[in-house]
């Protein structure tokens, strides 16, 4: 099949470069869940119109990451991503490494990624897009001709920690995230107070200019 040529030549170009060990355990770790028969792999099923159509004319909505209704958890290839596949596709790589983050958090957490709430879904898609341009960064540039929104996700990271990116496709700034997620921590360790808690998202509410 198609798809199983795509891996085999993903796991030529990551090989045993470990120049990034985010992408290579996380590569690795998908990869043995696909082999082992952990992770199934399917080819654009028709879950509804909407997202068929989607698929059908979009080849960055030609692949996803889902637990189906017998509880069987699958990669799905769209058709598109498969028959516009050539081996000097870096886009494709990239699109099939954003999945396999999504696979090695699942794999992580498997009690809670598909019940995951609003907040914990934006973490797993900036995990996935973070993948993303480490990948392009270590393991594609200068090796294959980037497409536009590739090197868009790259300057992203490199300029502003995928910030601008966040903001443009997610409408939410990856740094006042996190920025939030360090006070939380800090407020359950008991490091700052309710009180302190309250200002300072007060601030965020009606910054003082």
């Amino acid at each position: 099949m198609v798809y199983n040529q795509i891996i085999n030549n993903l796991n030529e170009i990551i090989g045993n470069n470990k120049t990034s060990e985010n992408v290579y355990h996380t590569f690795k770790i998908a990869n043995e869940a696909i082999q082992n028969n952990e992770i199934g792999l399917e080819i654009n099923p028709i879950i509804n119109p909407e997202l068929n159509n989607k698929m059908a004319n979009a080849i960055l909505g030609g692949m996803y990451f889902r637990k189906n209704k017998s509880g069987n958890v699958n990669l799905v290839f769209g058709q598109k991503y498969l028959d516009t596949y050539t081996k000097n596709s870096s886009l494709h790589y990239t699109i099939l490494m954003h999945e396999f983050k999504h696979i090695y958090d699942y794999i992580f957490n498997k009690a809670s990624f598909f019940n995951s709430n609003e907040k914990e879904i934006f973490q797993y898609e900036l995990n996935a897009v973070n993948i993303e341009a480490e990948f392009i960064k270590y393991y594609l540039s200068g090796k294959f001709n980037l497409s536009k929104c590739e090197n868009y996700i790259f300057e992203s990271y490199e300029n502003d920690n995928l910030d601008s990116w966040t903001i443009a496709n997610r409408k939410v700034s990856a740094d006042i995230y996190q920025t939030l997620i360090d006070i939380e921590k800090k407020y359950k360790l008991n490091i700052i107070s309710k009180e302190q808690l309250i200002e300072i998202l007060d601030l965020f509410d009606n910054p003082k200019i």
